[in-house]
């Protein structure tokens, strides 16, 4: 996909969600980072993996725990979080229904002993 410059508003990316039928939707994906909004109901149960890249949520709206690599954080409505590629991490005891915008880097992590 080649992108020079777009406006996604979101009412537009949520109901691809609902159409979808999906927690997330993927409306970007170009060689450097992806994108997508990821939506997780109160009470519900958030399945993800680690991943193989870099990546960064930023909370929309709602309220949970969040565990990262064994740490437990509360988050909520407003809040950045990063996580490093690779670390075990989810959503759990959700409160509020979760909207959470969600970039992946696509480029490789770097290895440790490169820095």
């Amino acid at each position: 996909m080649s992108i020079k410059f777009d406006v996604w508003p979101l009412e537009i990316l949520v109901s691809k969600n609902k159409i979808n039928k999906a927690a997330f939707y993927e409306f970007l994906d170009v060689d450097t980072m992806s994108a997508e909004i990821f939506e997780l109901p109160a009470g519900g149960k958030d399945t993800q993996k680690p991943h193989d890249w870099d990546e960064l949520y930023y909370i929309i709206s709602g309220k949970a725990q969040f565990m990262c690599d064994g740490e437990s954080q509360d988050v909520m409505t407003g809040d950045t979080i990063f996580v490093s590629a690779f670390l075990d991490h989810y959503f759990y005891d959700i409160e509020q229904d979760m909207k959470i915008l969600v970039v992946f880097s696509k480029k490789p992590p770097e290895q440790e002993d490169d820095l």
